[in-house]
């Protein structure tokens, strides 16, 4: 256990896959360098760097062996990846966009959440914190489709009775 570990057996791995490639057991090799990674993410309010390596070791594997056993356990390994992620950069909008009323910054962060992740499990709501900081940085033509779509894709949302209020009162 441990990081110093897990850092040492990345490289291990890493070196069966150098000397052996076509080895039957070079999948679960490059499965476990994409594991060494994912066991040493953060949380999504710290830095992302394990999270990203582990995302690209598990896209290798699935690129290098798609017939591999292991291809679904890093399927799963990438969608949580991609999770955190997103919300890693959710919460930095949402971190500019109360604490510091940096809306630009805000709108920046939300907008890469849904470009880079339409995927994320709650994209409503960064589609309504997105809208809310248009509004407020005076881009109101800007927040409309961002408001339609909430509510087209999303008509249960939490979200959905604000973002009607909101277009009305656009619309006034």
């Amino acid at each position: 256990g441990g990081y110093g570990n897990l850092i040492l057996a990345v490289s291990a791995y890493r070196d069966f896959l150098t000397l052996y490639p076509s080895h039957p057991k070079s999948d679960y090799a490059q499965y476990q360098v994409g594991e060494c990674f994912f066991l040493q993410k953060n949380g999504p309010d710290r830095d992302q760097t394990n999270t990203k390596k582990s995302l690209e070791e598990f896209g290798r594997l699935l690129e290098a062996y798609p017939a591999s056993g292991y291809t679904e356990p890093a399927r799963t390994r990438i969608r949580d990846c991609r999770q955190s992620l997103a919300r890693s950069e959710y919460l930095a909008g949402y971190f500019y966009q109360r604490t510091r009323k940096a809306y630009r910054a805000a709108v920046a962060r939300y907008e890469i959440v849904i470009s880079d992740f339409p995927d994320y499990e709650l994209l409503d709501e960064v589609l309504w914190r997105l809208s809310e900081c248009l509004v407020f940085s005076a881009r109101k033509a800007e927040a409309l489709p961002q408001l339609d779509r909430l509510l087209a894709e999303y008509p249960q949302s939490g979200f959905a009775s604000e973002a009607r209020q909101l277009v009305d009162q656009l619309a006034k």
